[in-house]
């Protein structure tokens, strides 16, 4: 009869672990991956972004600040072959120097437990859940990152040059932007690398039930090897600085 009951004890931790086990799971599937990537048609965004640009002129190095608002909306969603919903975002850019207007378009969806946002034909991973501090992943391996080239200010630029390691570097924190505070947000650094002639720096912000809050990006080049600050050796590429407004 002890034996017996002994026999039911155990029986009754294994469902009750098993149970414990597929409610985490059900809790992340559904929440953690829609709460940090919402997606459905009618979600609005409302980004600042301010930039400098650098070139190498006949005169000498040449900053061009610029200042405008990209505008989100996710417009639709439709179905890939493989059965995963990608949705569209519309986004309209405005400079806020020139008022001149522009139109992108780009598609986020989840597969799996990855968030994949693609623009132009370049899949980028920037999120992987569940979500870990130090947790790492190659999040532009869906693409040959290597070889392609961003040109700024008619300079060309290997804008993804030594971005081979996204990693999440911080959980469950909080920040404001733009005077409004977010909290449990995550942080992911996308690259930080530097030599002599080159500069790589890439952080995006994350935010519950909004998606990105921030962006940040340092992508320059110089043949000006010196001890000065990159921001005043740099020849070409930019400095980037993103951040919601309103959602």
């Amino acid at each position: 009869m002890k034996y017996l009951s002994y026999i039911c004890f155990v029986f009754l931790l294994v469902c009750f672990a098993g149970c414990t086990s597929e409610t985490e799971i059900d809790d992340f599937t559904t929440d953690l991956r829609l709460e940090y990537s919402p997606l459905e048609p009618g979600i609005e965004r409302q980004y600042r972004v301010d930039s400098i640009l650098f070139k190498l002129g006949v005169s000498g190095l040449e900053r061009d600040t610029q200042s405008y608002i990209f505008y989100e909306s996710v417009v639709d969603s439709f179905e890939s072959v493989t059965g995963v919903n990608n949705f569209i975002t519309d986004q309209r850019k405005v400079n806020l120097n020139t008022q001149v207007e522009a139109f992108h378009q780009y598609t986020s969806r989840i597969d799996n437990n990855v968030l994949v946002v693609s623009s132009d034909n370049r899949p980028i991973m920037p999120l992987v859940f569940p979500p870990r501090v130090n947790r790492n992943w190659d999040g532009l391996s869906l693409f040959d990152a290597a070889s392609y080239i961003k040109v700024v200010q008619n300079e060309p630029i290997v804008l993804f040059k030594d971005w081979t390691n996204f990693r999440i570097v911080e959980v469950g924190a909080t920040y404001e932007v733009n005077d409004q505070i977010y909290e449990d947000v995550i942080t992911v650094l996308q690259t930080d690398t530097e030599n002599a002639i080159e500069r790589r720096y890439a952080l995006e912000r994350w935010a519950p039930d909004i998606g990105m809050i921030y962006r940040e990006h340092i992508i320059l080049d110089t043949q000006n090897i010196t001890d000065d600050p990159w921001e005043v050796k740099a020849e070409r590429g930019y400095i980037l600085y993103q951040s919601l407004i309103s959602q």
